[in-house]
């Protein structure tokens, strides 16, 4: 039985934050009227934004001439709704959830909320509650991942209330084209929509977002009729200020255009690097990093200043309880951690209190009092809650071979880790399998085909960088050691340690 939780009350008491628990991240306007003109194209009867937050698409179709009673906004925020419903009191909007919303329209536009599915949690109003959200699965008959973001949830109530032949634009984070838990996704669009057009960006479209965003275009098939000979479109475009619908429609300076038969297109791809041009590489010769390695993030304190910062004056005295790590891509100017700028340590043990020097267990007692009567760093303190006694433990790992950025700051370089350091959680721990040669590996890993590779799988995340999740480090494509010949081996070895002991250097 699901707990009821009063909306308004709810709403009311979270308004200071109610656009991060909601994921509410409001669209530009030349992006809003490039997603209104791809509608239009379809001639729709009723058209619905099931959460208008500010209006924009809606503003974008009364711009276009589109009749305001042909036109639906559903908006569970009340803030959101009652600022533009104040304005636009003829329009029919609907201030309810929209799982709730059961009138049938033949053209949605949206974007949905973005909400992490570790925050659809049981205590939030049904809207965000992951077990109501599963019931509507049920309901309609359809599967999707655990790990699923609130708005895959929408596509399938979108779809539910969908005309045969309807459509929907919607514009939504892309991870789901690229992660494991997107694959029942891809199943359920492939299953129910010819999929029109996937545009995705060479840029962020929401400036300071954490993911890129792709637009889909998609209309919901009549019963079961096949249509084998359907294309989909994968256009990649600039989301500048001057994109215009025709840019997409005429493919007029689009970087990258491809159309590609939906019977064909799989759900185990990369969908958004189909959108770029074939690369020059036999991709018989290459493999899934994951293959050569097995890949971890850096290790988490959660309270850096009390592990590190602040343990480091006991680090002379007791050095047997503290390791070197390296805490930021920063402090190593060159390609192996020998060239780093900066030493850090880190207290490290699983040694029980009764056994640590009276010295140590004084600084860690009174950094057990601090988290008590500051609740912080909370998830140090959470666990302080649950293991009194070994909250300050932290298990003593081996250090990688090589490491490698969670975020690419300038030049995208793997690290050799000849210091033998354990890496922070900014880095990527890359333990290479014993039947791989390290230095070989490393080569290849700071070649130009690997480097077109990120490209390829990683996010621009604001300001130039580039952000690589695991799963995606994971699927990495890079040369296979077994397709190369004895002598380049032999070459790729001796360039590996000329570049480990160059200070700085392009790669290889």
């Amino acid at each position: 039985m699901l707990k009821q939780i009063d909306v308004s009350s709810w709403f009311e008491a979270n308004k200071e934050q109610k656009e991060q628990l909601l994921g509410q991240v409001y669209t530009p306007i030349n992006i809003a009227d490039i997603m209104v003109e791809i509608a239009l194209l379809e001639k729709p009867k009723k058209i619905l934004d099931p959460c208008f937050g500010k209006g924009v698409f809606i503003d974008a179709l009364l711009k276009k001439g589109f009749p305001k009673k042909n036109i639906i906004g559903v908006e569970i925020d009340p803030f959101c709704y009652n600022e533009y419903k104040e304005s636009n009191v003829s329009l029919e909007l609907e201030n309810i959830n929209f799982f709730d919303f059961n009138k049938q329209v033949d053209c949605i536009i949206m974007n949905p909320p973005y909400v992490r599915q570790e925050n659809l949690t049981m205590d939030m109003p049904d809207f965000l509650n992951k077990n109501y959200l599963n019931e509507t699965l049920k309901r309609l008959k359809v599967e999707l991942s655990a790990r699923s973001n609130l708005y895959l949830y929408f596509f399938v109530k979108a779809w539910s209330i969908l005309e045969n032949n309807g459509s929907i634009i919607a514009i939504v984070p892309n991870t789901w084209a690229i992660a494991d838990y997107g694959t029942k996704f891809k199943e359920f669009l492939l299953d129910n929509f010819l999929i029109e057009k996937f545009i995705s960006f060479d840029k962020d479209v929401f400036p300071g977002a954490d993911v890129e965003s792709c637009i889909l275009h998609l209309t919901k098939k009549d019963g079961n009729k096949k249509f084998p000979n359907h294309k989909v479109e994968f256009i990649n475009i600039s989301s500048g200020k001057n994109d215009t619908f025709e840019t997409i429609l005429t493919k007029k300076k689009v970087p990258y255009f491809n159309s590609y038969y939906q019977k064909d297109i799989k759900v185990k791809s990369n969908w958004i690097t189909i959108s770029k041009e074939k690369n020059e590489w036999d991709e018989s010769s290459l493999v899934s990093l994951d293959s050569l390695t097995v890949i971890n993030r850096g290790i988490s304190t959660n309270g850096n200043s009390i592990f590190i910062d602040e343990a480091s004056k006991f680090k002379n005295i007791f050095n047997q309880y503290f390791q070197p790590i390296v805490c930021s891509p920063k402090d190593i100017p060159g390609y192996s951690t020998k060239s780093r700028i900066k030493e850090d340590f880190i207290l490290m043990t699983d040694a029980k209190k009764e056994e640590l020097p009276k010295e140590l267990l004084d600084y860690i007692d009174y950094q057990e009092i601090k988290l008590v009567n500051n609740k912080k760093p909370k998830t140090l303190y959470e666990k302080l809650q649950k293991k009194q006694e070994t909250w300050y433990q932290i298990k003593r790992t081996q250090p990688s071979s090589i490491i490698f950025s969670y975020i690419i700051r300038e030049n995208k370089k793997f690290i050799f880790n000849e210091s033998r350091l354990i890496a922070r959680d900014n880095f990527y721990e890359i333990n290479v399998k014993e039947d791989v040669n390290p230095f070989l590996l490393f080569s290849i890993l700071n070649s130009s085909i690997t480097s077109y590779y990120l490209e390829e799988i990683g996010r621009t995340h604001g300001k130039g960088l580039l952000k690589i999740q695991k799963y995606e480090l994971d699927k990495l494509r890079v040369i296979n050691p077994v397709n190369i010949t004895s002598e380049d081996k032999d070459k790729l070895i001796t360039l590996a340690k000329r570049l480990i002991n160059e200070n700085e250097s392009s790669s290889s």
